[in-house]
């Protein structure tokens, strides 16, 4: 039998005996030439011989070993149970050559294999998110791996940006951290990139781990909560006003117990739709503004009858989600001037009176949008003053349908002081969702449609009535067949953007 054979046989032999038997390791052993092996407790092996044993089988059993021994024919001669000492293995060592192992050696990962990990992770967890939030952004950093990365800010865990890379040290490799800097990174980008990222560095931070808990969740958000006490001891809580760390234990029982996937992609995703929403017209919100938006999700997270939290919130619910956002805002820092002295005294600061303007236009304009016209009737009523500035006096205008004078007056409004770029874009909505929702009024029969018989021919009267005082040049009226109801109303189109300038 040639060598070869010999030693896949007896390879076969010591698998059975690993998966079997279940030892630590095994490896087999060709003895060297100058040594001789006997039966027994392997005496010195420096006889210039070659008698008994050509090949061990060495099961590790931790406190001993169990070796069997076999001929160059691979006959098993037997074997025995001998106690692991220093003296046994250095004979081994040097009176043996390896010719198998088990379990496999894992081959030596080099740094390359584990950026190579990192970036398919990171991949992992944009299409996760990109799925969830029901987005398309694309992270653009090549993510690599190196040693001994030096801390450059101690909030980003030993990463470090540079041009087109993401640094990441290899000490995370296939460590929960790695998932935490992920993900604390991408919600970041994809905060960044929906233009939603406050001046306050801090509470970015913050905010965006504790996102990274919420999608994480488990032990892994344990790990997020230890690490945040690590890198931001002082927390900052007096500025923020919200003590997360006092009701940790709270969080971490209502993310891992209360709530299920469907329902924390929901509560996600309703805060995300709501930062879009903000995206969508450029509103630069402060870091006070974005801590009250945080705040407002938090507290309805604790809240389990909350409908934000069991259902996903539609467009309409979220205008007006906003709308309150920017009350609370603009109550807690303005407490609603009621006389002309208090007015005043916004005016004498100009950047102070700039963001009193920008929440009184979104408070106005969020109402519009989402119909609730009696709340600017009451905000009017209550605030009198305000129709001291004429800016919300044109605004005040529309419940009454004047809409002619407050687009004359907007029309070469392009933003407010930057703080809102996309303002015309924000006028244009609120326009068409003012003059379709609360200007056009359409009356018609609606017995008609139940009383015509088949085959009848009866004339059909509908009747459109435009209450406000402009002239409304391009409104088309569509009708719909449906065989269930026969005929209804299906839309109205909307007019040219060039009409509303």
């Amino acid at each position: 039998m040639s060598l070869r054979k010999v030693l896949k046989e007896i390879i076969q032999f010591g698998k059975r005996e690993f998966n079997e038997k279940k030892p630590l390791t095994l490896e087999i052993c060709r003895v060297k030439s100058k040594t001789v092996l006997t039966i027994g407790s392997l005496p010195s092996m420096m006889i210039k011989q070659r008698k008994g044993a050509k090949y061990l089988v060495v099961a590790d059993y931790k406190y001993f070993f169990r070796i069997y021994f076999f001929t160059s024919n691979g006959v098993l001669l037997g074997g025995e149970n001998l106690e692991k000492t220093k003296r046994l293995l250095k004979i081994l060592k040097k009176g043996t050559v390896k010719e198998y192992t088990l379990p496999k050696e894992p081959p030596k990962l080099t740094i390359g294999d584990i950026s190579t990990h990192y970036q398919e992770q990171f991949n992992k967890a944009q299409q996760l998110l990109n799925n969830q939030f029901e987005l398309n952004i694309k992270y653009l950093l090549s993510i690599v791996a190196v040693k001994g990365l030096k801390e450059v800010n101690e909030r980003e865990l030993c990463v470090q940006k540079d041009i087109n890379l993401l640094k990441v040290d290899v000490k995370y490799y296939k460590t929960p951290l790695f998932d935490v800097i992920a993900y604390r990174e991408l919600i970041t980008y994809f905060l960044s990139k929906m233009g939603i990222i406050p001046k306050n560095e801090n509470l970015m931070y913050d905010f965006c781990y504790f996102l990274t808990a919420m999608l994480l969740r488990g032990k892994k958000a344990e790990q997020i909560f230890k690490l945040w006490e690590t890198v931001s001891p002082v927390w900052n809580i007096k500025n923020y006003e919200l003590n997360l760390m006092e009701n940790k234990d709270q969080i971490l029982k209502l993310i891992n117990e209360i709530y299920t996937e469907n329902e924390l992609k929901i509560f996600i995703g309703n805060i995300f739709s709501t930062l879009d929403i903000l995206n969508k017209y450029k509103i630069l919100i402060n870091s006070e503004e974005f801590l009250s938006l945080f705040k407002y999700f938090y507290y309805g997270f604790q809240k389990l009858n909350t409908p934000i939290l069991l259902e996903k919130v539609m467009a309409k619910e979220l205008i007006i989600i906003l709308r309150d956002l920017f009350f609370s805002i603009f109550y807690q820092k303005y407490f609603l001037p009621k006389t002309l002295k208090s007015l005043s005294e916004i005016k004498n600061d100009p950047n102070r009176y700039r963001n009193f303007l920008k929440l009184t236009y979104l408070i106005i304009i969020f109402s519009i949008l989402g119909g609730e016209f009696h709340y600017i009737r009451e905000l009017k009523s209550k605030y009198p003053v305000l129709n001291e500035d004429e800016s919300l006096r044109m605004l005040f205008l529309l419940p009454e349908y004047k809409l002619s004078s407050t687009i004359g007056y907007f029309s070469n409004k392009t933003d407010v002081d930057n703080n809102i770029s996309n303002f015309q874009k924000l006028l244009q909505d609120m326009f068409k969702s003012y003059i379709f929702n609360y200007c056009i009024e359409i009356k018609y029969d609606s017995k008609f449609f139940c009383d015509t018989k088949l085959n009848e021919n009866k004339i059909f009267n509908l009747d459109v009535f435009n209450h406000s005082d402009i002239v409304l040049k391009d409104v088309t009226l569509d009708l719909v067949m449906k065989p269930k109801n026969r005929i209804a109303l299906k839309i109205i189109k909307s007019p040219n953007h060039k009409d509303l300038n």
